[in-house]
């Protein structure tokens, strides 16, 4: 699979053997978006500079690319936060 795209902008396609897919019409594709969008700490704020929309990211640079990921896809992470809740944080620790 291949998503395509610039930096932080959530636009982008999805193909998989050089043809454009639909991610959200695969239920595993679908799952694995929300997922990362729902069960990460970092924000995509779209701010407008001289007239041009930009993105810049709050957080861990992994875990914005998921959400920017789960956006191309067409999910957006504060919609999914308003019909789910979050009920702990279990951050990550390489050490046993």
């Amino acid at each position: 699979m291949t998503v395509s795209g610039i930096g932080w902008t959530p636009k982008g396609e999805f193909s998989q053997n050089n043809k454009q897919i639909v991610p959200l019409e695969n239920k595993r594709l679908y799952k694995l978006l929300h997922i990362v969008s729902a069960c990460n700490n970092s924000t995509l704020i779209k701010k407008q500079v001289n007239g041009k929309e930009e993105y810049e990211i709050i957080g861990d640079p992994t875990e914005a690319a998921f959400n920017v990921l789960a956006e191309k896809a067409g999910l957006k992470k504060s919609a999914l936060l308003e019909k789910e809740k979050r009920i702990d944080n279990l951050p990550f620790n390489p050490e046993p």
